[in-house]
């Protein structure tokens, strides 16, 4: 697909100059988030469960527990690869940072491969640093509710989510993914070839084995676009998109489906994780400032809409994220994770005090009263996790994990 032409607003070194400044405001305004967030959250429970299937219960039992255990992976690797303690066993901190790192590289990766498939390589110095500033940016950008105080952005729809490992680890593989489609939506494109269809699929699997809920917005999103086309006539690129995308996805969610065995499941429940993310933030809040939050959310693509109508409209890809976000938007506002025995996925009354290790994804009996984890005879010795001792945190994960 040839580069889709936009308007120049501003020469490339004052461009540069904006973008810069905008990245080093996003860091400003992140900063306190991603430093708060750090420790807390999902962030302990994945952890915790990297340890389990690492050092305790085995891979079998937790691939069983949640098929998505990419992250969970990368941190048992990057245990037997991290420096050793004063006691001789790796440090989890090193393990996480590690893989945070890489996760968050792989992003401004991502976000330059898609930004010069789309424009083509920079004619300049100054166009780099513009683009390179963008991509930092687009990197640690979220909506306004970073000034919102403790409540970060629950309710919101953000476009990071700084306490999800396995959301950070999502990321470079759903914007790489969705760079490959776009080309493949025009009709008259070319047939994909073999080192495309290979990325596309590795793309597709990766993506699903860190986080399976992108390609749950992808696919009908991916689906209605393709039936929006002036002719519905097999196109090279449709039979791509069905080889290498679909097929692959649907593939995937067979086998993650076979592989969990939880007692649970996706339950019809309108607003209730929303609604509850936000009354854990604001309890004295109700539905209209859910609805507040939600146009916060859409303020910078609304923003899009209004500037540039007519290309708005006209751009594939742009249509394409708007049917993906919407599809999304549904899930997350009408389905919820079926409680557990004994457990509520997510309430606003839900005590957060505890330790996450002792969630609705531990046996009672395998923690005491003040939310610490018991030791077993039965389970394999386990390296000190070092600063996220007694379980990593004293705030216990909510959402779906």
């Amino acid at each position: 697909m040839p580069p889709i032409s936009r308007p120049r607003l501003l020469p490339s070194r004052a461009a540069a100059a904006v973008n810069v400044l905008s990245a080093v405001a996003a860091g400003l305004l992140a900063w306190p988030v991603i430093g708060r967030t750090w420790r807390v959250l999902d962030t302990s429970q994945h952890l915790q469960w990297a340890l389990d299937a690492c050092y305790g219960t085995g891979w079998g039992a937790a691939l069983r527990a949640r098929p998505h255990m990419l992250y969970q992976v990368l941190i048992c690797a990057a245990l037997h690869l991290a420096p050793r303690n004063a006691s001789g066993e790796p440090a989890l901190a090193i393990a996480a940072r590690a893989v945070a790192v890489l996760s968050w590289s792989a992003t401004v990766a991502a976000i330059a491969i898609a930004m010069r498939r789309q424009a083509g390589p920079p004619s300049s110095l100054g166009q780099a640093v513009a683009r390179g500033a963008l991509a930092l940016a687009l990197l640690i950008a979220t909506p306004l509710s970073l000034l919102a105080g403790p409540g970060f952005y629950l309710g919101y729809m953000p476009l990071v989510a700084y306490h999800n490992p396995t959301i950070l680890l999502l990321r470079p593989f759903a914007i790489g993914l969705f760079a490959l489609i776009v080309p493949l939506l025009a009709i008259d494109t070319s047939p994909a070839r073999a080192r495309a269809a290979a990325a596309l699929v590795a793309l597709v699997v990766l993506g699903m084995l860190a986080k399976p809920s992108y390609a749950m917005a992808l696919l009908p999103a991916l689906a209605i676009t393709l039936f929006w086309q002036p002719t519905l006539r097999p196109t090279a690129g449709r039979r791509a998109l069905l080889l290498w995308v679909a097929l692959p996805a649907v593939a995937c969610f067979a086998a993650q489906a076979l592989l969990y065995l939880q007692p649970g499941g996706i339950r019809w429940a309108p607003l209730e994780v929303e609604l509850g993310l936000l009354h854990a933030a604001a309890p004295e809040a109700g539905a209209g400032a859910l609805a507040w939050r939600l146009l916060l959310s859409l303020l910078f693509p609304l923003a899009l809409l209004v500037l540039y109508p007519g290309a708005a409209r006209r751009d594939r890809a742009l249509r394409l994220a708007w049917l993906a976000f919407a599809a999304g938007l549904a899930l997350s506002y009408l389905l919820a994770e079926r409680a557990k025995s004994g457990c509520t996925a997510i309430s606003p009354g839900v005590d957060r005090s505890r330790s996450s290790c002792c969630s609705c994804n531990r046996p009672s009996s395998s923690c005491s009263a003040d939310g610490q984890a018991r030791g077993s005879p039965t389970t394999r010795a386990r390296p000190p996790p070092g600063p996220f001792s007694d379980c990593m945190s004293r705030t216990a994960s909510v959402g779906i994990s």
